[in-house]
């Protein structure tokens, strides 16, 4: 919605006044209309009804569903981002004091069975007992906080690696990042003691959100909507389970052997 998205550059999107002329431009036609077209559009719908109700309080809510002046459309995707050819640097100039620095890879889409991997390997390592954080953090004194995120969507998503520093010690910081990329190749990301206290904190969060009916409704929903079925949420348990330290390594090497990867750095506008 902003501009040509997917292709704006990140840069101008964090900037709040680009942010604040671009909904200046919004109208309650224009919202509307988006809203018309976009969302009520049975291509693009998926109703599902969770609670203790009867019956006839369910042929009610899909009554008033059908009163909706639905679309037929065919629901056309935006089309997905293009990962850059090569290696790309981005400098970003913001009004704080902190430094990030960063260094991502693309990924996969949110229908890969990489997806449940890639979760495993971000929980294992946004934790402080993980490789970069004692690298950065507790043996160089340098960080505020380290990561690793990850984001999927409907073209391919990537992978960051993250640590929030001083301007001072950003060069430093940024050769230890890749640095631990480099030694991920080998198939030795995560621990054998990290990957199972993330997949223990992952299959705790699964049975919670089984045991509430607005989650499980929901992320089923989500999942038939976007395409992986409503019976994918119900059996992420024994996906998890049955998931190896070793494939969640082999996922993490290949990804970061990309040729193609993108570091960007956030400082302070006033940085010296």
């Amino acid at each position: 919605m902003v501009h040509s998205f997917p292709t704006r550059r990140s840069s101008d999107l964090l900037n709040s006044e680009d942010r604040i002329r671009a909904l200046a431009k919004f109208t309650s036609a224009g919202l509307s209309k988006f809203y018309n077209e976009k969302c009520l559009n049975l291509d693009n719908t998926v109703i599902a009804i969770s609670g203790d109700l009867d019956q006839n309080q369910i042929e009610k809510v899909l009554n008033i569903m059908k009163k909706v002046k639905w679309r037929n459309g065919k629901n056309i995707l935006p089309t997905p981002p293009k990962s850059p050819s090569g290696k790309a640097l981005s400098s970003i100039k913001l009004p704080r004091e902190q430094t990030v620095a960063s260094v991502s890879f693309p990924s996969c889409d949110f229908r890969s069975p990489d997806r449940y991997r890639l979760n495993i390997a971000s929980s294992a390592m946004n934790g402080m007992n993980s490789a970069l954080f004692k690298k950065i953090r507790e043996e160089n004194g340098m960080a505020y906080y380290t990561g690793m995120s990850s984001f999927m969507g409907i073209g391919c998503g990537h992978i960051t690696f993250y640590a929030g520093i001083s301007f001072k010690d950003l060069e430093k910081t940024m050769k230890i990042i890749r640095s631990e990329c480099g030694k991920m190749l080998s198939g030795g990301a995560i621990s054998e003691a990290e990957f199972e206290d993330a997949k223990e904190k992952i299959l705790f969060h699964i049975s919670e959100s089984h045991m509430n009916p607005k989650e499980r409704v929901m992320a089923a929903a989500i999942e038939e909507l976007i395409g992986n079925g409503l019976e994918s949420h119900e059996n992420a348990t024994d996906i998890y389970k049955e998931i190896t330290l070793k494939e969640v390594n082999e996922t993490i090497a290949r990804i970061v052997s990309s040729k193609n990867q993108i570091e960007v750095i956030v400082t302070p506008e006033k940085a010296e």
